[in-house]
C-alpha cells in the first residue's frame, strides 16, 4: 500500500532558495519525491530507503530528505510516495533552508553519539575495573551499556545508513535490547535477590526463566535472516520484562531489602522511559 503526501511550495523572495525538504522518520520501506512545476516534472527521487547508506543518498541524512531549489516567484507542487509494510506509517514533513538544516542535523547528531560514545567508554571502563577487581557486577554494567548504545545507534538510524548488514537492520534494535536486559537481570540476580535473605524462591525462578528467554532469542536474532517481526517481539518482550523487574524489586523492597529499593530508584527513569516507548 502506498501513501501519497502533496502540498505546494513557493519562493516569494527575490533570491534563489536551496531548500531541504525532510520527512522526520528513520525507518520507512520505500520513499519517493516527486516536484512538479505546472504540468511539468522537474525533479523525482524515487525508492528511497531506510536501507539506503547514507553517502547514497541525495541528502546525507539519517531521515528523509530531499533538496529543493527555488527561483525567485516560483510556485510548485510537491508529491511524497511512502510504503511501510508493518507497523504504523506517520510522516512529520518540515520545510527547511539548506543551511539552517546542516547546522541542525550536526546538532542532532551530535546530541545522540554522545551518549552512545559516552556508554561504549563506561563499558570500557567497567572491563578494565572487573580484570582490577574482579566482579561480575563490572561485567553486567559493561553488558548493559553495550546494550543500551547499540539500541540508541540503532533506533535513531546511526546502524541503518553508516554499517553493513546485517548490523544495519532492525536486529540492532533486537539485539540491543536483549543484552541489556539479561545484564540487568543477572544484575539484579547478584546486587538484590542473591544478597537478600527474605527474597522468595520464585522470584529467583522466574527471573532465570525470564533471563533464559532473552538468551534464546538474543542467539535466534543472530542465527536467523533479518525479519520484519523482529522488531514488535523485542517490544512484547519489553514490556513484559519492565513490568516482570518492577514488580520483583517492588516486593523485594516491600519485604526490608535496601538494596532493591537503591536499585528500583536508580533503574526507575529507564523502566518508564520504556514503558512509555511501547505505549
Amino acid at each position: 500500500l502506498t501513501h501519497w503526501l502533496s502540498f505546494s511550495c513557493k519562493n516569494e523572495s527575490h533570491l534563489s532558495k536551496q531548500l531541504i525538504v525532510e520527512v522526520d522518520i528513520v525507518y520507512a520501506d520505500v520513499m519517493s519525491f516527486y516536484v512538479f512545476d505546472g504540468q511539468t516534472l522537474i525533479q523525482k527521487i524515487e525508492r528511497d530507503s531506510w536501507h539506503t547508506y547514507i553517502w547514497d543518498r541525495k541528502v546525507p541524512s539519517r531521515y528523509f530528505a530531499f533538496p529543493l531549489s527555488l527561483e525567485p516567484s516560483q510556485s510548485v507542487r510537491v508529491f511524497i510516495a511512502a510504503q511501510e509494510r508493518g507497523g504504523t506509517l506517520v510522516l512529520p514533513v518540515s520545510v527547511w533552508d539548506n543551511e539552517v538544516f546542516t547546522r541542525r542535523a550536526a546538532r542532532e547528531t551530535l546530541a545522540f553519539l554522545a551518549p552512545a560514545t559516552l556508554l561504549f567508554f563506561l563499558a570500557i571502563i567497567s572491563l578494565i575495573l572487573y580484570l582490577l577487581y574482579p566482579n561480575p557486577l563490572w561485567v553486567f554494567y559493561a553488558l548493559h551499556a553495550v546494550g543500551t548504545s547499540i539500541y540508541i545507534l540503532n533506533i535513531e538510524g546511526f546502524l541503518a545508513h553508516y554499517t553493513p548488514p546485517p548490523f544495519n537492520s532492525i536486529k540492532g534494535y533486537a539485539i540491543g535490547t536483549s543484552i541489556s536486559w539479561l545484564a540487568n537481570l543477572f544484575f539484579a540476580y547478584y546486587f538484590v535477590y542473591k544478597p537478600f535473605p527474605k527474597t522468595p524462591r520464585w522470584v529467583v525462578y522466574a527471573n532465570y526463566v525470564v533471563g533464559s528467554l532473552h538468551a534464546v532469542w538474543l542467539l535466534t536474532v543472530f542465527a536467523t535472516p533479518f525479519q520484519e517481526a523482529a522488531a514488535n517481539i523485542s517490544l512484547v518482550m519489553n514490556g513484559f520484562s519492565v513490568v516482570f523487574m518492577f514488580s520483583c524489586l517492588l516486593f523485594c523492597a516491600i519485604r526490608g531489602s535496601q538494596d532493591a529499593l537503591l536499585y528500583t530508584i536508580g533503574i526507575g527513569p529507564l523502566l518508564l522511559s520504556i514503558f512509555i516507548r511501547i505505549l
